[in-house]
């Protein structure tokens, strides 16, 4: 992973957030992403 970093946010309906994170996951530059409740 030699690079930089990023931590970014993104708000996503429930019903819709397979489908984003699905679309988010394609980019290879994405290490990891998780669902939290605030």
């Amino acid at each position: 992973m030699g690079g930089r970093f990023l931590l970014a946010a993104m708000r996503v309906p429930a019903d819709d957030f397979e489908r984003v994170a699905s679309i988010v996951n394609e980019r290879r530059e994405v290490a990891h992403n998780y669902e939290r409740e605030h």
